[in-house]
């Protein structure tokens, strides 16, 4: 597989439709021949590709060999797996995928209080990664601006926990912002609404941090 170039953004945070709509994002890294599927993930399932994905990436696992997918999702494992991705995303390292469109639409009752499942997770991310990496400059700024658009860091005390270490990478980074169920990382299951806020708030977040300032222009006098 041949390494390609991420493509650079316009310098604004946040990410253009226009921008991302229809592109093919391949990060900077070489990855080796994708996983063999776990044996409980049949090959013709919906999720089969996105489960691929995730553990050829390594934000999601398969422990013992089996993926699980209809499992619900904790509260602790969303804070594990988005700032796993936030950190591919931030090196540009993810393998050659493209944006793709759902089939069909899904009524917001249907998922905003539904709860997640890993496969959800995984077709998800699968989904979101290409247009977040359309719109991300290809290095992490030198002088990150520091934009007025995000939610300060949030207040929390942060308890010893398993996921201690990613609860604070994302919080230092402005990628989950106050009033979060993630600043809760309990077994709690997370519903699709949440996961949507989860991974907005990341990308954000990692706009942030790898933006650079604006330049200052001189002010040109007014002509007369």
């Amino acid at each position: 597989m041949k390494p390609a170039v991420g493509r650079r953004s316009n310098g604004t945070a946040g990410l253009s439709a226009a921008t991302a709509v229809g592109l093919i994002v391949i990060g900077l890294h070489i990855w080796a021949d994708p996983p063999d599927l776990p044996r409980d993930v049949p090959a013709r399932h919906r999720s089969a590709e996105a489960v691929r994905i995730v553990l050829q990436t390594g934000v999601m696992g398969a422990p013992a060999g089996r993926f699980d997918g209809s499992r619900r999702v904790s509260r602790a494992e969303t804070v594990t797996v988005l700032a796993r991705v936030a950190r591919l995303l931030q090196a540009h390292r993810w393998p050659a995928t493209r944006a793709v469109p759902l089939k069909a639409a899904v009524a917001p009752k249907d998922w905003r209080k539904r709860p997640v499942t890993r496969y959800d997770v995984a077709e998800s991310i699968v989904r979101v990664v290409p247009y977040a990496l359309a719109g991300l400059p290809t290095r992490a700024a030198d002088r990150p601006f520091i934009s007025k658009a995000l939610p300060a860091r949030p207040k929390v005390k942060l308890t010893d926990t398993p996921v201690h270490r990613e609860l604070k990478y994302l919080i230092d980074r402005r990628m989950v912002w106050p009033g979060s169920k993630l600043l809760e990382p309990n077994k709690t299951p997370i519903t699709g609404q949440q996961l949507a806020d989860g991974l907005a708030q990341m990308i954000a977040g990692l706009n942030g941090i790898m933006t650079d300032e604006p330049k200052t222009e001189p002010i040109l006098p007014r002509r007369n």
